[in-house]
């Protein structure tokens, strides 16, 4: 489901540069299951990259926004001719699997990341890790921001209208790899009085053994799913360990409806979202999580009475500072100047000067 004028609110950073986006080609089905067998072996797509290597070779700076598509760059990279385009990447899954890699994977990898002029993660942890595997390289946290705009129906207290919400329910969202739907499960079977409605693809939800109190299905309008949070007497996020703040989009829009927000404590999330207005239980315990949703009555608010919105702004959470952050950066990357600490710093982001040196 995309809702945003261009991914990840890229566009935004026209102000400041020129900017083309990559190209999905047209492909037969026997095309199309080709490049994603081969992006199942090497663990890129490599055939998108070079599909587009014309545009990135034209290019004086590459965004790339995730593993996917930054280690084909980088490939690309090694096999061309100079000049390249600055490579400016931002890893996702990357490290929580690098412990399953082969040595000879993890080698290439290397070698690939080596091609990179500055590697961006979400967590402190995930700088960690990539620093362990080499220092030498310029790699910086880059706080993940929201492009998700809230619902206008507000109550007096900055809630939304609870005569409009209709049935009353446990929403969790998302499809990303660490989500925890066991944990979830669990706790449903042992709160059989609760409706829970689970946003996601179903192929990627547990098929057997799910109670009756547990609804899924996909949503494929930002409609249905502002719905959904309007009608929701929480945000369940279950997580499973890793390493890239996993749910932080779905934190971000409970926190921006003002929805109770019930996450697991792992993924670096605290250090987006404090714990007032959140709450937190350990991963994988599930009788904390069904204590938790025994107290929904008394949960707060998310962040309020600030409100979300307030509290995104003023932490630089918004698509806005999420861009800004990349234009100084680049800024930093392309005259040799170390990054300046506001692309790390959970705080709004000052706009760039427009016509500076690019």
């Amino acid at each position: 489901m995309r809702h945003e004028e261009s991914p990840w609110r890229y566009g935004l950073a026209r102000e400041w540069f020129e900017v083309d986006f990559s190209v999905d080609h047209p492909e037969s089905r026997i095309g199309r299951f080709c490049r994603k067998a081969l992006r199942r072996v090497v663990g890129f797509d490599l055939v998108h990259v070079l599909r587009n290597r014309g545009l990135i070779r034209s290019a004086q700076v590459v965004w790339a926004h995730t593993e996917r598509e930054h280690l084909a760059v980088a490939l690309l990279k090694l096999i061309s001719r100079p000049p390249f385009p600055v490579i400016i990447a931002q890893s996702v899954w990357l490290y929580d699997e690098w412990s399953s890699y082969g040595r000879l994977r993890r080698a290439a990898y290397r070698k690939l990341l080596s091609q990179l002029a500055a590697e961006t993660l979400h967590t402190d942890e995930g700088v960690e890790r990539a620093r362990a595997i080499d220092a030498s390289r310029v790699v910086v946290r880059l706080p993940f921001g929201s492009s998700y705009s809230a619902s206008t129906e507000r109550d007096d207290h900055g809630g939304h209208d609870t005569e409009q919400r209709g049935a009353r329910y446990v929403l969790s969202v998302g499809n990303d790899r660490h989500r925890d739907w066991a944990t979830l499960v669990t706790a449903a079977r042992m709160l059989p009085a609760t409706e829970f409605r689970v946003a996601c693809d179903p192929a990627k939800f547990p098929r057997v053994g799910i109670p009756e109190n547990v609804s899924v299905g996909r949503v494929k309008r930002m409609s249905e799913l502002k719905a959904l949070y309007r009608g929701a007497d929480a945000v369940v996020l279950p997580l499973a360990p890793n390493t890239h703040a996993s749910g932080v989009t779905v934190a971000m829009e409970a926190v921006l409806e003002n929805v109770p927000l019930v996450t697991s404590d792992v993924g670096g999330l605290r250090a987006y979202l404090p714990d007032a207005g959140v709450a937190y239980f350990p991963v994988g315990d599930v009788d904390a999580l069904v204590r938790r949703l025994g107290e929904l009555s008394s949960l707060p608010r998310a962040l309020a009475p600030k409100g979300g919105e307030a509290f995104a702004r003023e932490r630089g959470l918004l698509a806005v500072d999420y861009v800004r952050r990349h234009v100084h950066l680049t800024r930093a990357v392309l005259a040799g100047r170390e990054p300046p600490p506001l692309v790390s710093a959970f705080a709004h982001v000052p706009a760039p000067e427009v016509g500076a040196p690019r």
